[in-house]
């Protein structure tokens, strides 16, 4: 943890200080800044350009695909370095290097330095021999202590099949109180808990005009999380195994009735652990179920390239990717050549051939899979409790 990081910053012009009451300064005088403040617009840029010459000037390379990452090799040794606004997290296979790296950082900027690494913004991390385990038990405990009117522990989940937020007949008056609510729902779903996305994301399209039945859906989500707060999400170590693949899925047109939009969800694993999620309306009206799946899966393929692209920066090379879908329909249509596409299928867009060219080249896999075991069905529509459940446990465990 850098303390008062903002203030290590170093200005790239001059900046002028209207003095604060108090200070005793002449009226015709003004203050010029040394250093970046808190409370300056620009302070947060500053400060990361600040530690990343930092960090270049000891041989780190920055990550293309990750501006925040940081890569150090020494020899047959590798440091990686995450800076998130104030907070760093080192890991690496050499504690010499960790512990030189510590000592230039602690020379340039004053750090409080925690050692093990048990939380890092809001999360807790379980290290365990084999892996870890990531969970926010204490932060849902905080949520239900401030938003849940009753505390009784309700067995849930997230939505209801049959749950209506279209109806505008009676709005919230509070909107304050329900934005709240929903940003911090929003930051479980994005952290750790992606099985309240599908829900946080359907809550978020109605933050400026909030209805009754919505933020009765927001206080199911915590009813909900109350009853489950010790999930977590498992990482399990593999050094011989090195493969990416992903599930995507689509509603048509699922709850979106005066839109017409469906939602895309997909889910991404890594040597079969969970390292990123999505459930998300799609910004066109599809024609059909097939055509809303091929929007889904190219949402995912931009996802699974951008992943590669950071793995290879690590130094495991991934040469090719799976992607499961439920639509065979899909499926066919890509594995035709494109000339002998019907006249209802012309009027897709170009960048579903881009599809058959990763999948020519054998940079994409494209498998089927069964609708019962399609994971990224919960992120697309509200499920039935054993549907739920059944899906949730290919994602959190106890």
């Amino acid at each position: 943890d850098v303390e008062t990081a903002f203030l290590q910053a170093t200005l790239d012009k001059r900046i002028f200080l209207e003095p604060p009451p108090g200070m005793g300064v002449p009226r015709d005088q003004v203050l010029l800044l040394l250093k970046a403040i808190y409370g300056l617009k620009q302070a947060p840029l500053l400060w990361f350009t600040t530690a990343r010459e930092f960090l270049l000037s000891l041989a780190f390379v920055q990550s293309t695909s990750d501006p925040c990452l940081f890569i150090l090799n020494r020899g047959a040794d590798k440091l990686i370095l995450s800076l998130y606004v104030d907070d760093l997290i080192l890991t690496s296979s050499s504690q010499a290097l960790v512990d030189w790296v510590m000592t230039k950082i602690c020379a340039r900027f004053p750090i409080r330095d925690i050692k093990e690494l048990s939380w890092t913004v809001g999360v807790h991390l379980d290290l365990e021999s084999d892996g870890l385990k990531m969970s926010q038990e204490a932060y849902i405990k905080s949520l239900v202590d401030k938003y849940l009117p009753n505390k009784n522990v309700r067995r849930r989940i997230p939505m209801a099949t049959s749950q209506n937020l279209e109806d505008e007949s009676k709005i919230f008056g509070d909107m304050a109180l329900y934005q709240a609510i929903v940003g911090c729902l929003n930051y479980l779903a994005h952290a750790t808990r992606p099985d309240i996305m599908f829900a946080v994301n359907c809550l978020s399209r109605s933050l400026l005009r909030p209805t009754v039945p919505q933020y009765l859906a927001a206080i199911r989500v915590i009813e909900y999380l109350n009853s489950s707060s010790k999930l977590q999400i498992p990482y399990k170590t593999n050094s011989t195994l090195h493969c990416l693949h992903g599930f995507c899925d689509a509603s048509f047109p699922g709850l979106h009735t005066t839109t017409g939009l469906s939602t895309t969800g997909y889910c991404v694993f890594y040597n079969n652990n969970l390292i990123q999620w999505k459930s998300r309306r799609q910004s066109i009206v599809c024609l059909s179920t097939m055509e809303a799946e091929l929007e889904a899966i190219v949402a995912l393929i931009v996802v699974l390239i951008q992943v590669q692209n950071t793995l290879g920066e690590l130094g495991y090379s991934i040469t090719n990717y799976t992607i499961y879908t439920d639509s065979e329909p899909a499926i066919n249509y890509l594995n035709t050549p494109s000339e002998q596409q019907k006249s209802r299928t012309r009027h897709l867009a170009i960048r579903f051939h881009f599809i058959r060219s990763l999948l020519k080249n054998g940079t994409l896999i494209l498998k089927h899979v069964r609708s019962v075991e399609q994971i990224a069905d919960i992120f697309t529509k509200p499920l039935p409790r054993e549907t739920f459940e059944l899906l949730r446990r290919s994602l959190l465990s106890p």
